[in-house]
């Protein structure tokens, strides 16, 4: 056995024996999936969970505002999943958060530590968090949140009373979904921890930059600068715009959100009964099913989404058809994610390719994301990050989305984690990103021919002379890939040079 210093989450399911008792099988699907919440999250604030007896979660992290962190990611999770059940069917969790003295037994922690912090839960307001007087100590100041004091409290088994404190989440106790009477009936994601948005908000202001981050999912470009997002919703049969998409309803397919909101989607709504109808923006989403009419569907779906992320949201689609009126993000060709060769080199600030010098606050809180990460960036500077998620390319696809949305145009994916995700060419000037399709080098039927097997894998390179090209892929260097273009571009054309080396639009040095 081991003892040792450690931070205690606490978690369990409010009134569960009577969940259980109306409708068994629903509750135990429902726990399992709300248990994933909790394992996505404990495990991007770098925490574990060592036990699930029962309802409960028992999880540990080696920092205060991790486990603080990850607690108000959870309930604001789990609150907007259960917008869409009636208040009687609502699965609320209590959470208790204390540090103190542990023994470690085969994975599992028992001590005093453990116990307050099961009592702190069962004191807890539903689908709130309360901590003890060390946790608030350590976190307060360190993140934009308010607490209440409650004062001291006695707690069974435990000599002294913990003196606790509520979490406060934009200036108000987590409350359980339903507090609000037009939340009821409609499925929502609140996707930003409230630490998280405010953050990056001041950080925006400051530095001037159309900037789409992702802890869950969000857009947080200044108000100023971002397109309005009227609440009308466009009619469900046509295309309302130049470019827009209509079409069959494809859950995995909704932009900007996170692939467990996707998946909640594809759960909740895909198999609900008409009439039903689901509203995004780039904060999140929400929904309603089974309603009176395609109208009320719509309205109250807009409302949901609206009340939880707070912006205005637009209707993405209307039963089984998908009547969003923009554009869906450019993307760059799949592979999103390639190997680099020795798995990339080190991320570095100063050399992100493109980046402005305003951005630079933002560009460094990019190594202090949790993992899994991921940074995209366009030939302007217009930057999209994105972290958490199921798995590496979760992170990948929404930080391409945020920035392909607000470029118009594919941006390069710049770091994934710590690593950069491209070589660096070297020997040349990065004159802006390659993009076979518009580049005015290259002749219509040049351009057609460069598409086709420029998707390969890198090292690549396209060398242009008079008349004519060279393209090759997948070559082990940088100097194997040019090498071989010029001498397919020599054949015909005497004056060839290298135009693009991997996704980059290149020129040769002075």
């Amino acid at each position: 056995m081991q003892r040792k210093i450690t931070v205690i989450l606490c978690a369990d399911v409010v009134g569960y024996a009577r969940l259980m008792a109306e409708d068994e099988e629903e509750t135990l699907r429902r726990l399992v999936n709300y248990r994933k919440v909790f394992e996505d999250f404990v495990g991007q604030y770098n925490g574990r969970i060592f036990n699930t007896a029962g309802d409960a979660v028992l999880a540990e992290f080696r920092s205060s505002v991790d486990a603080v962190r990850a607690a108000i990611d959870i309930q604001e999770t789990l609150r907007t999943r259960n917008y869409g059940y009636p208040q009687s069917r609502q699965m609320l969790f209590r959470i208790g958060i204390t540090i103190g003295d542990v023994v470690e037994r085969d994975g599992d922690l028992l001590g005093d530590a453990v116990n307050v912090a099961a009592r702190l839960q069962g004191l807890a307001a539903p689908g709130g968090i309360w901590v003890s007087r060390t946790v608030h100590e350590q976190v307060a100041g360190k993140m934009s949140l308010h607490f209440r004091d409650l004062g001291a409290h006695p707690v069974k088994n435990i000599p002294q009373p913990v003196h606790v404190y509520a979490v406060m989440a934009g200036g108000a106790e987590l409350e359980p979904a339903g507090a609000a009477p037009a939340k009821a009936a409609a499925g929502t994601r609140r996707a930003w921890s409230t630490a998280a948005v405010l953050a990056t908000v001041v950080a925006i202001a400051a530095g001037g930059v159309a900037f789409w981050t992702m802890d869950h999912t969000a857009d947080v470009t200044p108000p100023s600068d971002r397109p309005a997002a009227p609440l009308a919703a466009p009619a469900a049969t046509a295309a309302t715009s130049e470019g827009a998409v209509a079409g069959t309803f494809i859950a995995e397919r909704v932009p900007f959100l996170r692939e467990d909101n996707r998946n909640d989607i594809k759960d909740s709504y895909v198999p609900a009964r008409d009439h039903k109808a689901l509203a995004i923006n780039r904060y999140g989403y929400g929904f309603a099913v089974a309603e009176p009419s395609e109208a009320v569907a719509r309205d109250k779906a807009l409302a949901a989404c609206t009340s939880a992320t707070n912006e205005a949201c637009e209707i993405y689609a209307v039963g089984d058809t998908m009547v969003w009126p923009h554009p869906l993000p450019a993307m760059p060709p799949q592979p999103w994610l390639r190997e680099v060769a020795g798995g990339g080199e080190p991320f570095d600030p100063d050399r992100v390719p493109f980046a402005r010098a305003s951005d630079r606050a933002l560009i460094e809180s990019f190594s202090e994301r949790p993992l899994p990460r991921a940074l995209a960036i366009n030939d302007d500077g217009l930057i999209g990050m994105s972290w958490g998620g199921t798995g590496r390319l979760d992170p990948v696809r929404r930080s391409l989305e945020f920035c392909g949305d607000r470029a118009g145009v594919p941006c390069l994916l710049a770091a994934v984690d710590d690593r950069f995700a491209f070589p660096f060419p070297e020997g040349v000037e990065i004159e802006g990103l390659f993009r076979p399709e518009s580049d005015m080098a290259l002749s219509p039927a040049q351009r057609e021919r460069v598409m086709a097997v420029y998707a390969g894998p890198d090292w690549r390179a396209v060398a242009v002379g008079a008349g004519d090209i060279g393209v090759t892929v997948g070559r082990g260097s940088q100097r194997e890939a040019t090498e071989s273009a010029m001498a397919e571009c020599r054949r015909t054309a005497p004056d060839c040079r290298i135009l693009a080396i991997n996704t980059f639009r290149v020129a040769a040095r002075p």
